[in-house]
């Protein structure tokens, strides 16, 4: 997730709708959250992050299916 977060200093959307492990801790997103908050404070526009700790993921690269149409299958990323 930290080249995610880098590339988002070129493009406008931040990290968006990322499956993330259900092993991932409170303080982990706490820190992922203000990263966002501060490269969009110092580049001076508007940056999301929507992570999804996922219980069908407890590891990090564990596969992740949806039920949905609107989402794609996906694996389990790591914070760090």
């Amino acid at each position: 997730i930290s080249s995610l977060l880098l590339n988002s200093s070129v493009c406008g959307t931040g990290i968006d709708t990322v499956v993330v492990p259900a092993s991932t801790t409170a303080e982990q997103l706490a820190a992922l959250y203000c990263d966002v908050a501060s490269m969009s404070a110092r580049l001076k526009k508007p940056l999301s992050a929507r992570v999804w700790p996922a219980a069908a993921a407890p590891n990090p690269f564990d596969p992740v299916q949806f039920r949905c149409p609107f989402f794609v299958d996906s694996a389990a990323l790591p914070l760090d």
